[in-house]
């Protein structure tokens, strides 16, 4: 127990320690970034475990700061990111004097952080009174402010770092004198934490500065102005009118003042530098102008092209840029830039006009300000002259140079905007080398050039010392170059070689390198000299780079590199590769046949036409001729195939949608139809290599209106994957049943008559409710019920059924007039599809008068009552030797029902239908009532307790029926029909025969009505056949034949015998011998024709035509004699 609390206690102390740490600085630990000059500074635990970020401290200004000389100059600025309040972040400052030898030295400082406000500025617009002929401004042009705009700008706010510095972000500036020439060193404490890493400043504006003329009264000497710098002996300004002088006021002591003269040809002028050659790569000129001229009018620089490969020379002017108005600068094939009037110049106003060039293009700025630029490198050869004031013409309008000029300088190198920055706002010259021959020397990078690429592992480098100033006398001797190769990216040394050199004149250096693998590379040539015991050893100011390249690029496809979980015809799967190889040129693809070229460094996407189209080529090649093939199979889980359903549906009607899918490597575990927000379960078969989804009868939703549906195919896969085919779309139709006054196409029409009558009735009422179910039966879809008084009376549909769609449709009608009764016609199962048409439904209403009401109660063969059922009652008309549906009511839960009927003299048939399937079926029903005062009217009807007719069903017809039947005896055929769902049919039977005088229609009937039988009587007719032959709506039902014949051969076969024996009496009438015979055969054949008729006289017995045939043959053979 005592070891625990020593534990426990151990445990708090270490708590309460770490907080206390975490409280104070000296552990806080630091990480650099050197890519972004980014020092992180964390709290830790006696410096090994980290406790949490406290800031971030980013150095924005360069490493190497290029300051101007003055009193408060920013040397330095920093940006600090706190995560917390902290109390003394600026600690300690230390500043190391790197011109003697690094020594630590004492510096007055201030730190200042960045403010940060708006500012108004105002917007001008030139406003001139005309435009000249030649297209220049009017003279008479005005500064009118037209607006203002807002500018953010900063200031330098002193901090006291006594203060908290409070959580967030800064800007931080450090401010000292700068003293002339100075290299300075700054390292300091912040956070606790010493940062040796980041940075120098340098008094930079005299660095490679080789022309400076300040335009002083002591500079001119007649006609030429001296350079300050003095570097150059050779290097003077030269004035065409000796009238120009320096005795002007200028924008820091005395100009010179200069007046040139409009167009072509020159004036007044001045030539800052001839003969001496200058490098032109990197190069800046600066100078301050005060114009005497139009303020329409910019500064303008040519660079004026003196033929191929001559010397070229500089040339500033004022233009106001007709040649291309509306720009700020142009670039044109003559090698000439020119800065435009984009700002407005006043007169007698001092503008500091900065032109830099580096490799990269030539670069613009107005009083610290780029205002242009040409991006565009000048390799121009050697620039000889530059003019101050020169022939402007080939520029429109223009005019050169007219005003004072002063301050203006050279640098043999490219000038940093915030060089240019601190030249503007200093407004005080760079200081400048006491010493006109210091000791100096350069080294020139000859070979190889610039990203030079190379195939070879092989390279020749060659540099060029320089020893002492391009044109001064020699102050020192070169002792070794140094050839430093760098892998490119970072530091690592791939090579460094150093020869060693001798003498006091230009020196060509050459290094022959071996073994390079294929890379980017940078390097450089350290030269060193010797002056005395000064040694001074310097690298050409910029790396130059190559690239080795003896490898074909390596292609690496990212996607698809493994089986794609689906595919589709058309699918546009994107390509994602890698191409590594320094030099890469081109790249194409190739696939189903076609090769197309795409960009090297972007993602592309191929079509994808087909499940057998399974793999693409992938091809690249360099700059440097080395090529890469790659092909890459394809491959899918499933690929979605093709599909059918009905693209147009109506709503609520059973759709069947069939989805092929070609699986690879897995199979279905289990599939889902999705339709918008409903599900099904489809079942899955195959053919081939094919796998079938199937999804039946599924029901379409409704819609409000017509639109388009959306559903896919869901896959739960065998390796877990759960993949969604892509989305098909099917059109919906709204679907609305009404009245015809709403909708248009009828499919209910019905008319009341009177049952004994049949005429139309009025003053009717009509109660009509209709159900419409999915053709499963499944759910109701729509429902409609009106009353009306109107007879005939439709209901209608909004549009036609489509092919394939149907509906079940039930439908109820109670109706009467003020002196009928009240009836129902009940239709049960109704097909509605595109080819139903119109119902033509004759409702029949008994009058009062004749009406009894009879409750009919039907029991099964079960004995138990039947509900639900459809009792067809049919009605005799004599008249017509038909029956016809009258009423159809249906049978409650007892099995009972009411019937309308006329009592005791009128019959009726009956039939009991449920479900399309005729249950009973009772003939010549007479209506008696039991006792008729007391109402003690029934009909209780038994399935057992009739013989039942064997009725067939016919499912396209809609109707049941019993076969044709033939009464010999009453010569009457007779059909009987019922309408399975209680709509009218038309029901036509024809009845024909057959013997040996051909085919010959006996008689036909036709009914329209719900149910009924038909008659055709067809006469008195023996030894011959008779065919019935029923349609439905016009389509063929049944046709059924009966044999009619009685033991003789009848009249027909009596005549045909009395037709063979007067041939026979004929045919051999040329001989008494032939005819008797003759005789004998007919009276023989006549004889036995009566015995089987049973008798000798009438018209069908054989003796009447045995004694017509004897007379006709005595006849024949008494004609010629002589009497």
């Amino acid at each position: 127990m005592e070891g625990k609390k020593k534990l426990l206690l151990f445990g708090l102390i270490f708590v309460m320690l770490v907080a206390s740490v975490s409280a104070v600085e000296w552990d806080n630990i630091r990480e650099y970034d050197e890519s972004s000059k980014t020092l992180t500074i964390s709290n830790s635990f006696l410096k090994i475990w980290p406790l949490g970020e406290v800031a971030e401290i980013t150095l924005i200004t360069p490493q190497v700061n290029r300051v101007i000389r003055g009193k408060d100059r920013l040397v330095a600025e920093f940006r600090i990111n706190s995560t917390e309040d902290y109390e003394r972040v600026f600690k300690n400052m230390e500043f190391y004097d790197l011109n003697n030898e690094s020594l630590e030295i004492s510096r007055t400082f201030k730190y200042k952080y960045a403010e940060y406000y708006d500012v108004v500025i105002p917007d001008y617009e030139m406003k001139c009174a005309g435009i000249h002929d030649n297209g220049s401004l009017g003279a008479d042009c005005r500064r009118v402010e037209v607006g203002s705009h807002i500018n953010v700008e900063r200031r330098w706010i002193d901090l006291d770092t006594e203060d908290t510095f409070f959580k967030g972000e800064k800007n931080i500036g450090v401010f000292a004198d700068v003293s002339v020439g100075e290299r300075v060193e700054w390292i300091p404490t912040l956070f606790g934490v010493r940062i040796p890493e980041w940075a120098e400043w340098t008094e930079s504006l005299s660095e490679k500065i080789i022309l400076y003329f300040d335009f002083s009264n002591s500079s001119i000497n007649g006609t030429t102005v001296l350079d300050q710098v003095g570097t150059y002996d050779d290097v003077d300004g030269v004035f065409a009118d000796p009238n120009i002088n320096g005795n002007f006021s200028g924008i820091i002591g005395s100009a010179v003042g200069i007046f040139g003269e409009t167009g072509s040809g020159r004036d007044d002028w001045i030539q800052i530098f001839s003969a001496a050659p200058r490098r032109p790569v990197n190069w800046t000129f600066n100078g301050w102008f005060n114009s005497n001229v139009s303020a329409a009018q910019g500064l303008a620089s040519r660079l004026a092209d003196n033929g191929n490969d001559a010397p070229r020379e500089w040339r500033l002017w004022y233009g106001d840029g007709t040649s291309n108005p509306g720009s700020l600068y142009e670039f044109e094939a003559n090698a000439a830039a020119q800065i435009l009037p984009g700002n407005e110049r006043l007169v007698d106003e001092w503008i500091m006009l900065t032109i830099v060039h580096n490799d990269t293009g030539m670069y613009f700025y107005e009083n610290g300000t780029e205002v242009a630029s040409v991006i565009s490198a000048l390799t121009v050869g050697v620039v000889q002259n530059l003019h101050l004031s020169w022939d402007c013409s080939g520029f429109g309008s223009c005019q050169e140079f007219s005003g004072r000029i002063d301050e203006v300088g050279y640098w043999n190198r490219s000038l940093s905007a915030t060089e240019v920055s601190q030249l503007f706002n200093n407004k005080n010259p760079p200081s400048f080398n006491p010493d006109p021959n210091p000791f100096n020397m350069s080294v020139d990078l000859s070979s190889p050039v610039n990203a030079t690429a190379f195939t070879e592992s092989f390279v020749e480098f060659n540099a060029t010392l320089f020893p002492g100033n391009v044109g001064q006398p020699t102050k020192g001797n070169l002792t070794n170059a140094t050839l430093i190769i760098w892998y490119d990216g970072n530091d690592t040394i791939f090579n460094e070689t150093t020869n060693l050199i001798t003498g006091n004149e230009t020196n060509s250096t050459i290094w022959n390198i071996t073994g390079f693998p294929s890379g980017g590379f940078r390097w450089n040539v350290l030269g060193c000299a010797v002056n005395g015991t000064d040694v001074l050893c310097v690298f050409n100011e910029t790396n130059s780079t190559f690239t080795v390249d003896n490898e074909a690029p390596v292609i690496t496809i990212l996607f698809p590199n493994s089986t794609v979980p689906l595919g589709f015809n058309g699918l546009n799967l994107t390509i994602n590769f890698t191409i590594t190889d320094p030099n890469t040129d081109s790249c194409s693809v190739t696939y189903a046949g076609s090769t197309f070229n795409i960009t090297c460094a972007e993602n592309t996407s191929i079509i994808i036409e087909s499940a057998e189209e399974t793999n693409f080529t992938f091809f690249a090649n360099d700059t440097l001729g080395n090529e890469a093939t790659f092909v890459q199979n394809i491959s899918f889980f499933v690929f979605q195939g093709n599909s059918s359903f009905d693209n147009e549906t109506i709503e609520g009607s059973l759709s069947t949608f069939i989805q092929n899918v070609t699986l690879t490597g897995v199979t279905i575990d289990a599939i889902t139809f999705v339709y918008e927000s409903s599900t099904g379960s489809p079942t899955l078969s195959t053919s081939g290599n094919e796998t079938i989804l199937t999804m039946t009868n599924f029901l379409v939703p409704g819609v409000a209106a017509d639109s388009n549906r959306q559903f896919f195919w869901s896959l739960n896969l065998s390796n877990g994957l759960i993949v969604n085919l892509q989305n098909e779309t099917q059109r919906v139709l709204n679907f609305q049943i009404g009245n015809c006054t709403d909708f248009g196409i009828p499919i209910f029409n019905f008319t009341m008559v009177d049952e004994e009558l049949q005429n139309q009735l009025t003053n009717t009422t009509m109660e009509v409710s209709l159900n419409a179910f999915a053709a499963d039966d499944s759910l109701l879809i729509f429902n409609f019920s009106e009353q009306t008084s109107l007879n005939p009376f439709a209901i209608c549909i909004s549009q036609a059924v489509l092919e394939g769609n149907s509906f079940l449709v039930d439908v109820i009608v109670r109706y009467s007039t003020g002196l009928h009764a009240t009836e129902h016609v009940n239709i049960d199962n109704s097909i509605l599809t595109n080819g139903s048409g119109t119902n033509n439904i004759t409702l029949f209403d008994l009058n009062l008068s004749d009406s009894t009401e009879f409750q009919i109660t039907f029991t099964g063969d079960d004995f138990l009552p039947v509900q639900g059922a459809l009792v067809f009652i049919d009605r005799q008309y004599v008249a017509e030797n038909t029956f016809k549906t009258v009423e159809i009511p249906i049978t409650d839960s007892n099995g009972q029902t009411v019937a309308h009927l006329v009592r005791n003299d009128v019959v009726y048939n009956m039939r009991i239908v449920k479900g399309g399937v005729v249950l009973a079926s009772f003939d010549r029903i007479t209506a008696f009532c039991e006792d008729f005062v007391i109402g003690d009217c029934k009909i209780s009807l038994t399935a057992e307790s009739t013989a039942q007719a064997v009725f067939e069903y016919n499912e396209d017809l809609g109707i049941t029926f019993s076969a044709p039947t033939f009464d010999l005896n009453a010569s009457l055929v007779s059909f009987s029909f019922t309408s399975v769902d209680g709509t009218s049919k038309t029901v036509l039977m024809n009845v024909t025969r057959s013997d040996v005088f051909g085919n010959r229609t006996i008689c036909s009937d036709t009914l329209t009505a719900a149910g009924g039988t038909l008659q055709c009587n067809t006469g008195n007719v023996t030894d011959t056949t008779i065919k019935a032959t029923v349609s439905s709506n016009g389509i063929e039902v049944v046709i059924k034949t009966f044999d009619v014949a009685n033991l003789g051969f009848g009249v027909a076969g009596i005549f045909v015998f009395f037709l063979i024996s007067i041939n026979l009496i004929f045919m051999f009438s040329g001989s008494k011998s032939g005819v008797m015979i003759a005789i004998v055969f007919s009276f023989a054949i006549g004889t036995g024709i009566g015995f089987i008729q049973g008798g000798l006289i009438g018209l069908g017995a054989g003796g009447l035509w045995i004694m017509l045939i004897v007379g006709i043959a005595l006849w024949k053979l008494n004609k010629g004699r002589v009497q």
